[in-house]
């Protein structure tokens, strides 16, 4: 199982820049939530996106859930790591923890 988990998040962080839109060499605004667990996260996509040739500007330690993510609607950061519970029930308000697929449909990504 731990394998499985490690290897779908190395596949997640690959595809991080195609996802971003961005192309080779561009700025990419990494940022990260008030715990320990979001400066590594953050600190691995920044990792991940610098070898494969971005410019990364990080903005740790920017808050909670509310917060950061109205960082990443007003465009003041491109990314930051998030749990899916806390997308379902903190960002879309759902009573229910949705799918993967589910909060993909829930969540518009505008990408101009």
């Amino acid at each position: 199982m731990r394998n499985k988990i490690s290897y779908g998040f190395l596949w997640l962080l690959m595809g991080i820049p195609f996802g971003l839109g961005a192309q080779v060499g561009e700025k990419i605004t990494v940022g990260a939530k008030h715990f320990n667990e979001g400066y590594l996260l953050g600190e691995m996509i920044a990792l991940v996106l610098e070898d494969a040739g971005f410019e990364v500007d990080k903005r740790f330690n920017l808050g909670g859930t509310a917060v950061i993510f109205e960082g990443l609607r007003n465009g003041a950061i491109d990314i930051y790591p998030e749990y899916s519970g806390t997308i379902s029930a903190e960002i879309l308000k759902m009573k229910d923890t949705l799918s993967l697929d589910q909060q993909r449909k829930w969540v518009k990504v505008d990408s101009t």
